[in-house]
């Protein structure tokens, strides 16, 4: 009868410590780190707006990261695009991202975020035009400026790298809100093409809205 009280004591007083040690532990390892930095891949090699963007990640509670991202875009003077004189730009971007708990080892992160993205670019285009009613085809170097707005909604995945590496993948959908200006040509000018270049004068109206379609492919580092 001793024994079995002693053994009962035991259970009692070792139980509870084992599960409070398991409370404490596990919502620290699904949260993950507090802080990231990262590369983002994708717009290193776009082919429309390339250039680095950095970005940096903080918690705000929980599974609720706040991140923040800055780019710039540049011409990296594609030999396929010779119609494409200069490009210049940067990109804004704040999103609120939440992970989603995952029990056990966690390899792989899945999370959802709302972005807002502010983009600015200028580019000079060099064009070739139709004048005089079609009497000839003169070419004519054009400056293009557009800033645009959107509000997007992303779910991904971050697969952890080692220790501290990660890779971020993911896709969105959203709404973009742009204004797009030309610098004057003359009056009788008539656009004809641009090599295939995205920007054709007249095509657009000052304002006009357009589908976003974000995609994340970054590499991070986690501290």
């Amino acid at each position: 009868m001793n024994n079995l009280l002693r053994l009962l004591l035991i259970c009692c007083t070792v139980i509870p410590g084992i599960g409070s040690t398991q409370t404490a532990v596990q919502p620290a390892a699904r949260q993950g780190p507090d802080r990231i930095i990262r590369l983002s891949l994708g717009h290193l090699f776009d082919p429309v707006y390339p250039g680095p963007h950095i970005g940096y990640e903080h918690r705000l509670h929980g599974n609720v990261y706040l991140r923040h991202e800055a780019g710039v875009i540049l011409d990296f003077n594609y030999p396929e695009q010779p119609q494409l004189l200069s490009l210049l730009g940067f990109r804004l971007r704040t999103t609120r991202r939440t992970y989603h708990d995952n029990p056990g080892l966690i390899r792989r992160r899945v999370f959802h975020e709302w972005s807002f993205d502010y983009r600015y670019f200028a580019a000079q285009i060099a064009g070739d035009f139709s004048r005089d009613g079609g009497a000839f085809i003169q070419r004519i170097d054009y400056q293009l400026t557009q800033h645009s707005w959107s509000f997007s909604y992303l779910k991904g995945i971050s697969w952890r790298l080692g220790k501290s590496w990660q890779l971020d993948t993911g896709i969105g959908l959203g709404l973009r809100l742009n204004n797009r200006n030309y610098s004057d040509i003359p009056l009788d000018a008539t656009f004809s093409t641009n090599g295939g270049l995205a920007w054709q004068v007249g095509s657009r109206a000052p304002w006009h809205t357009t589908v976003a379609v974000p995609v994340i492919f970054a590499l991070g580092y986690q501290f």
